[in-house]
């Protein structure tokens, strides 16, 4: 989300690299079934990608051409790597589920769109993650959630007294290791009513991410509640309120340079009787509850509310959301540090040139480390989670150098040859040290090399 200019460094920190890479590569060739990894083409070899995903194996990567694919696409207790080539492809819908223990699943690039294809399906959400011990990643990718009046299981105008509301972009439950980074998550619209109906309220707007029982982070994201729905030409009825920008109730969430926004409120309708009240706009961040406890940590985000709407003459207006709306049973912090954002480019092949960039403030110390194995560790003391697994027989720490005056830092490196794997998955983090010696932890990226131009 900054805009410092980039400050390009080469000679010693690109040998450095280049050193990390080749002795990971030789480190994985001593791991049991390591050669046998996959990369499976979308669409070269399968047209589909679920199909993609069903004749795939633990640990391969599933390598998709930029555009849009029929059909949802069920990732169920798989290790998978899912990297869209060169752009952004897109789904209906996005499911992980059930993901043993020390599994991992990486989304990059490939998002869910639950408005999309509806003359296949419903409307639905974007992405639903639920019941994984293991860990998820979701870098670069746009997820939307389907828009509660146009469901299609209904007849369209939808039937009097049924209006459904919008789906969220991203529903997590029950997962132990969520990151979100650079991701777009927007809930989908309320049902709107316009037709002469008795005692109907609109639906209410999808949040863009709903999380139950969850430990999740979001690094350089935007997340929008959407608007709920207006009424019209009825009698004494209620608009719908507004999404949140994020709703978690139980777990851990850290957000890190990411802007939530709640959405609108609907209007509602007065007729010569009386007036039905406007929607209430979402908060831009909602957590806890009765019974439930979170622990909210965040740093250089925005948070913004929805506004409420008025009734059809004005006469009643409906609460507005607020910035951050926390429970009883919630902790919140917030870090006094600016937050410290890292990518690497991805996915390449043998040979290619790549890079590797932080961006931070002026003094900072450039440092990278780079593991094959996620991990989640909160380690609030340097203003973050650890997120790759220094517990792996490779993993590395590894000094860059300052980052220099403009507070940025791209390090380009070649890409080695990795025969005689046909990929190589690295998860990198990028970490930088402050002027006053404290670590501070950036996003994770995963680092998806391939054999051949």
């Amino acid at each position: 989300m900054k805009t410092r200019e980039a400050f390009v460094r080469g000679g010693w920190e690109r040998s450095v690299v280049r050193r990390v890479l080749c002795t990971a590569l030789t480190a994985v060739l001593l791991l049991p079934g390591a050669v046998h990894a996959d990369v499976i083409r979308v669409p070269a070899q399968f047209a589909n990608i679920q199909v993609a995903v069903n004749n795939a194996s633990d640990g391969d990567v599933i390598l998709i051409a930029p555009g849009n694919y029929l059909g949802p696409v069920d990732i169920d207790d798989k290790a998978l790597t899912l990297v869209v080539d060169g752009g952004q492809a897109k789904v209906p819908r996005i499911a992980v589920h059930d993901l043993s223990a020390g599994k991992t699943v990486t989304l990059r690039g490939l998002g869910g769109d639950g408005t999309a294809f509806t003359q296949f399906g419903p409307n639905q959400g974007g992405l639903v993650l639920s019941d994984n011990a293991g860990h998820v990643r979701v870098e670069d990718a746009e997820f939307k959630g389907g828009h509660g009046n146009n469901s299609w299981s209904l007849p369209n105008p939808l039937p009097p007294g049924h209006h459904p509301d919008g789906y969220h972009a991203a529903v997590v439950s029950n997962c132990t290791s969520v990151a979100f980074s650079r991701c777009t998550l927007t809930g989908g619209t309320g049902a709107s009513v316009d037709e002469e109906t008795t005692d109907s309220w609109a639906g209410h707007g999808g949040s863009g991410l709903s999380a139950f029982n969850a430990d999740v982070s979001l690094t350089d994201c935007w997340l929008w509640g959407s608007n709920g729905g207006y009424v019209g030409d009825t009698i004494i009825s209620s608009g719908g309120d507004g999404g949140n920008g994020v709703v978690m109730r139980e777990g851990r969430l850290y957000v890190a340079d990411s802007f939530l926004h709640g959405g609108d409120g609907g209007s509602g309708d007065c007729t010569f009787l009386a007036c039905g009240f406007g929607g209430s706009g979402g908060d831009g961040i909602r957590v806890g509850g009765l019974g439930q406890f979170v622990e909210l940590f965040h740093h250089g985000g925005s948070f913004d509310p929805g506004i409420g709407a008025l009734s059809g003459d004005g006469l009643v207006l409906s609460p507005d959301g607020i910035d951050v709306r926390v429970f009883t049973g919630s902790v919140e912090t917030v870090f006094a540090s600016a937050p410290r954002d890292f990518e690497v480019s991805t996915p390449l092949r043998e040979g290619e040139v790549g890079s590797m960039s932080w961006d931070g403030e002026p003094g900072d110390a450039a440092l990278l480390w780079v593991s094959i194995a996620p991990r989640w560790t909160p380690l609030p003391a340097h203003d973050g989670v650890f997120l790759v697994d220094h517990g792996q027989v490779f993993n590395v720490f590894v000094p860059i150098t300052s980052v220099g005056p403009a507070g940025s830092l791209t390090v380009p490196f070649v890409v080695p040859s990795l025969d005689p794997l046909d990929s190589l998955v690295l998860h990198v983090q990028g970490i930088m040290r402050d002027a006053g010696g404290q670590y501070l932890l950036g996003p994770v990226s995963a680092l998806v090399l391939l054999e051949g131009p």
